[in-house]
């Protein structure tokens, strides 16, 4: 296995991890990636929020910012994979990459089993792993090649037949002013009313565009929030908890406990 000691800045893309991974449970917890991983060997169950793919050799899958997912064996051999983490922000793609993010989240199908993809993963590894000549300038190139297969494949995947254009779009203002707002918003109504429509249009819009209810992504942000509060920072519990507008430290400590299945001052504990 090889990882990067730091990540890597390239012009279009942050890379944070290239690995190839014969046990899984090592795969880095960094939140607000974009992961995609390749099976080389094996076949894998991946459980995400609300659905679960089955990934077998020579596919791939896609997990999204801030999501939560874990990766089984569904065999008797052992699941081996090569695996990136990068983030498109600030760069020409960071809007394609988001509508990635959208057509993707909720039921849709994440697995891909374009070839291109899983080769250019391999790529990226193995370059990093020898570092000959010009490696650096290749894995550039690549990952840039890599985004371009990735949107590629989900710009194929056409929206349900009764979601419009102009529904996907506002699905994707919902998201992108709850991702920069995290901490000011009190109330989901906020939303509706900054964008200017009705909180049961728009939260029966998302559902049914997403396949997740508005109230379950406003809830995932807040927490992974919160994790990186405990984890990366000194900020005390009932601090994170005024800082996520929860009404009190009992209430914040409840949702908590409800969506890790640890209180904050253990799970501080357990990851410090």
């Amino acid at each position: 296995m090889h990882a990067l000691d730091k990540p890597l800045k390239f012009e279009d893309c942050c890379l944070y991890f290239a690995s190839h991974c014969a046990d899984v449970t090592s795969l880095p917890e960094i939140q607000n990636t974009y992961k995609l991983f390749s099976v080389t060997n094996g076949v894998g169950v991946v459980r995400t929020f609300n659905n679960e793919y089955t990934v077998r050799c020579g596919e791939a899958f896609i997990a999204m910012p801030y999501e939560i997912f874990g990766i089984n064996s569904a065999g008797e051999s052992a699941i081996e994979i090569n695996c990136v983490c990068f983030t498109s922000d600030m760069s020409k793609f960071n809007e394609r990459m988001s509508s990635v993010k959208l057509n993707g989240s909720g039921s849709g199908d994440r697995v891909i089993r374009d070839k291109n993809i899983s080769e250019s993963i391999r790529c990226i590894v193995n370059e990093l792993k020898e570092q000959k000549a010009y490696s650096g300038e290749l894995v550039s190139l690549l990952c840039s090649q890599l985004m371009f297969y990735v949107m590629r494949c989900y710009e194929k995947k056409n929206p349900s037949e009764d979601v419009d254009d102009s529904g996907i779009n506002l699905c994707t203002s919902i998201i992108n002013y709850i991702d920069n707002r995290v901490y000011m918003i009190k109330n989901l109504s906020e939303v509706a009313d900054a964008l200017g429509y009705n909180y049961s249009y728009i939260s029966n819009l998302f559902r049914k565009t997403l396949g997740i209810t508005l109230n379950k992504y406003f809830l995932s942000k807040k927490m992974h929030e919160a994790e990186k509060l405990l984890v990366e920072t000194k900020t005390s519990v009932s601090k994170i908890a005024q800082r996520l507008n929860y009404s009190s430290v009992y209430a914040f400590s409840k949702a908590f406990k409800e969506y890790f299945g640890d209180s904050p001052a253990y799970f501080r504990k357990k990851h410090k």
